[in-house]
């Protein structure tokens, strides 16, 4: 599978990601390192070929990039990149996280004034410490000035900090990535090999303008999947070569 991938699609340096999806189990039988889709979005795939009329009036979104629909059958889905609602989708995440950060802040401000009452009752009893007789130190106060100041509101700061969502894809074992992009090293012995390396030469010279699209073709037991950024034409001539190949061997 891997050797299908790279000859028939890769090579014409028109995919920047690419898959083949067994069917059955929605399983990536060979796919690039950076492949984009997560397996809810290969959940769709069913639905879209049993409906592709939905599919063409109402558009797809994969990998959280929708596509307009230019050609939907029962063996074919061609998207192009819609850039119209990429920037309406890109509004709507950048208000949602404008609206959490302000929820932040306010619970930040909350937090801070409960916790300025405690370091008013701690300076107090700090003062009168200070008037005790001369070495009857007692280092208790300090400490629960240290405590219940500002060591506790950091703490507390600390605790309500969300987590980066860079932090959170890099963790290992994360949930919720099916498919990491991990390299096919030869040197890691639980690699996927499944993985296959994209090697393009650079964007100056392969000429013709940038198109962002997707296709998809369905076989008798796999999905071709292809992300392309260049010439759509050739891109829709070797995956349609491919699929044919497939349904030749009745595959």
């Amino acid at each position: 599978m891997n050797t299908l991938l790279s000859e028939s699609l890769l090579l014409t340096h028109c995919f920047s990601n690419a898959a083949i999806v067994r069917r059955k189990d929605l399983t990536p039988k060979a796919r690039t390192a950076e492949w984009p889709l997560t397996s809810t979005d290969l959940d769709k795939l069913d639905a879209m070929f049993e409906h592709p009329v939905t599919a063409r009036e109402q558009g797809i979104v994969l990998g959280n990039t929708p596509y307009r629909v230019l050609r939907a059958d029962q063996h074919s889905i061609y998207g192009k990149l819609d850039e119209d609602t990429q920037a309406l989708m890109r509004q709507q995440e950048e208000l949602a996280k404008s609206q959490e950060q302000q929820q932040y802040s306010g619970d930040a401000s909350i937090l801070a004034e409960s916790a300025g009452g405690g370091t008013a009752a701690t300076t107090t009893t700090g003062a009168a410490t200070a008037t005790a007789p001369a070495g009857a130190t007692d280092p208790a106060p300090a400490a629960a000035s240290t405590t219940g100041g500002r060591s506790t509101q950091q703490q507390n700061h600390t605790n309500l900090r969300p987590v980066s969502s860079a932090t959170a894809s890099t963790s290992p074992g994360t949930p919720g990535t099916p498919f990491p992009g991990t390299p096919d090293d030869g040197s890691r012995p639980d690699r996927d090999k499944a993985v296959v390396q994209v090697v393009r030469p650079p964007a100056s010279t392969m000429g013709g303008g940038k198109y962002d699209g997707i296709l998809i073709c369905c076989t008798g037991m796999f999905y071709l999947i292809g992300i392309y950024d260049r010439h759509p034409g050739m891109a829709v001539e070797a995956m349609e070569r491919l699929a044919d190949w497939f349904r030749s061997k009745r595959r």
